[in-house]
């Protein structure tokens, strides 16, 4: 699964869809990859 898409799904178990749309990018430009979370 890619990345963006499992941090997706991760947010969005978790959150609404508003406040996962809010951080997601700045999760993904902190945390390039998998190995860096």
């Amino acid at each position: 699964m890619p990345y963006r898409v499992l941090l997706a799904e991760f947010l969005l178990r978790r959150t609404t869809r508003a406040a996962a749309s809010r951080v997601f990018q700045a999760l993904v430009e902190r945390f390039t990859d998998v190995e860096s979370l």
